[in-house]
């Protein structure tokens, strides 16, 4: 059975058009970049979906070599955030983007729960 939702502009949305996790996730992957070189600079990686970095790629977190970058953008187009998933190891890495400017890379460790 199909609900309906208000929204703020007093339009309705149909809950037959929301995705669950499933189709989230079937569509991320649907995004996969393929493979780049290894000369690619993580800068010009603006565009929502899931790339492989190898080594030598500029503009990665210190000491990272193998990696799949996810990046997800923003509605506006200028505001996006990137998270880079390295193979092997124990920790995550994201940045994000406002404007033009990036931020510095931030790692975050992984811990056993």
């Amino acid at each position: 059975m199909s609900k309906s939702f208000k929204l703020k502009n007093n339009n309705y949305l149909d809950s037959s058009s929301i995705v669950d996790g499933h189709d989230s996730l079937k569509s991320v992957l649907s995004n996969l970049r393929g493979s780049v070189n290894s000369d690619a600079d993580a800068d010009n990686f603006v565009n929502t979906g899931i790339y492989y970095l190898t080594r030598g790629a500029t503009n990665t977190p210190s000491n990272l070599t193998w990696c799949y970058l996810l990046v997800l953008r923003a509605k506006s187009h200028n505001d996006m955030v990137q998270i880079a998933i390295q193979i092997g190891g124990n920790y995550l890495y994201y940045r994000t983007r406002n404007g033009q400017t990036w931020s510095v890379w931030k790692k975050i460790q992984a811990t056993a729960i």
